[in-house]
């Protein structure tokens, strides 16, 4: 398996990716990140998504031109609008109340980036939440405190892995379709196929 730097101190991504055998070791980007506001379109919003995640990789790749980089971008969005990470606890409560009884998709953009090589790719996953009471949202947000997240809420904190066919009645989350790691933080599959295909071009320039 290719080793990689992830552009990325994120716990959570690096728990799913040591999960999954992933060999790699984390530099923070500094990158200067864009966040869109108001309703946009698909294309907009998935343009986005991968200048983020390309910004990443790229500020990290200029102090290490000879390594393999990875980086992500997440984007939970709702009705063409991006639900960045809240600024406080009235901004997440405003955030879970408009996905409660709703579907919305969480978007994930994957970058590798290494010498004359770079790809990005997005990755997609429908989530739906059940009605929520507005003493659920505020529990949830005294509990967890999930200003640091992407729509508000974190997935793990609903349901495990495991639990994705049959959600508990308790969780937030009643469905979802797709990958269930894309929606906290990065797709383990999808990253896999990634750098194989970067292997094999790789390979076949450099004779690696």
């Amino acid at each position: 398996m290719i080793e990689f730097i992830l552009a990325s101190k994120s716990p959570r991504r690096c728990e799913i990716l040591r999960q999954y055998g992933f060999t790699f070791k984390t530099v923070e980007s500094n990158a200067k990140e864009k966040h869109l506001e108001g309703e946009l379109s698909e294309k907009e919003i998935k343009e986005n998504i991968k200048y983020n995640s390309a910004i990443k990789a790229y500020n990290v790749w200029c102090d290490n031109e000879s390594e393999v980089i990875v980086s992500a971008d997440t984007t939970v969005v709702k009705n063409n609008v991006c639900l960045n990470k809240p600024h406080n606890v009235n901004e997440a409560f405003l955030y879970l109340k408009s996905l409660s009884g709703t579907s919305h998709q969480v978007y994930t953009a994957i970058t590798i980036k290494a010498r004359n090589y770079e790809k990005t790719e997005i990755f997609e996953t429908d989530v739906y939440f059940r009605e929520l009471s507005d003493e659920e949202i505020y529990s949830y947000i005294s509990e967890f405190n999930p200003l640091d997240k992407a729509g508000a809420y974190g997935i793990q904190d609903f349901i495990s892995e495991a639990e994705v066919a049959d959600p508990p009645s308790k969780s937030f989350v009643s469905k979802i379709g797709g990958s269930y790691y894309n929606v906290m933080g990065i797709c383990p599959v999808g990253l896999d196929r990634m750098l194989e295909d970067y292997k094999v071009w790789a390979v076949g320039t450099f004779n690696l």
